[in-house]
């Protein structure tokens, strides 16, 4: 696949199945809602790279099953 910042509409669509076949095959209902919102984000981006509209951050604002804003990302630890 290509570098992220080179991804067409159809590498998007290609994650997004990716994600609906891990999804599927997941028994956890927690990561099977992450996994089936990820892949609706990459249908989006790919929708929007076909308009050459722009997108938003892949950054989740929200927890999908609290509703609570999300932590900020970790900050990587310095190794020893």
């Amino acid at each position: 696949m290509k570098e992220v910042r080179d991804a067409g509409p159809e590498d998007y669509r290609q994650l997004a199945e990716r994600c609906a076949e891990i999804a599927s095959d997941c028994s956890e209902p927690t990561v099977v809602q992450a996994l089936r919102a990820l892949a609706l984000d990459y249908l989006k981006r790919a929708g929007k790279l076909r308009r050459r509209e722009p997108f938003e951050s892949l950054v989740v604002d929200v927890a999908p099953t609290t509703g609570k804003q999300s932590r900020e990302p970790r900050r990587p630890r310095k190794r020893a």
